[in-house]
């Protein structure tokens, strides 16, 4: 999983109810009670599958699907359809396989494919694989 979001390194706090740098309020727990650690160890996760089209569809129609196109509480008014579609795409393009036709005989009868699979990143390569339907040559 991805540890940093367009080139920067993820530091957060864990998600919490209140912390010392909430506004004071009667009958609040003392800061040294309530300060979190800054942590830097975080994994980005991304649950949003590779529905580019669904994605699309909510960013076209918003408001007859109810959905929200900009977070209202967050300032620099954040597109959450927006991000899940770039991440979506940059998952399917550099964290999913690579299939390849590495070779494709053909006879008068049918086409046979041979495919190449590499799974991303580049850890792992498995040989060419023989897309041959039972009973071919």
């Amino acid at each position: 999983m991805q540890q940093k979001f367009l080139g920067r390194q993820l530091v957060f706090r864990v998600a919490n109810v209140e912390d010392d740098t909430y506004p004071f309020t009667d009958f609040r727990a003392p800061d040294k009670e309530l300060r979190l650690r800054v942590r830097d160890q975080f994994s980005r996760h991304t649950l949003i599958g590779l529905n580019q089209f669904g994605l699309m569809m909510f960013q076209q129609f918003p408001k007859i699907l109810g959905i929200r196109t900009a977070d209202y509480m967050y300032v620099q008014g954040a597109l959450g359809l927006q991000t899940a579609q770039n991440s979506s795409n940059e998952m399917a393009k550099n964290e999913t396989a690579k299939i390849e036709v590495s070779s494709l005989n053909q006879t008068a009868i049918f086409s046979r494919p041979i495919f190449e699979l590499r799974i991303l990143p580049d850890t792992v390569s498995l040989p060419a694989w023989d897309f041959a339907a039972p009973g071919l040559p």
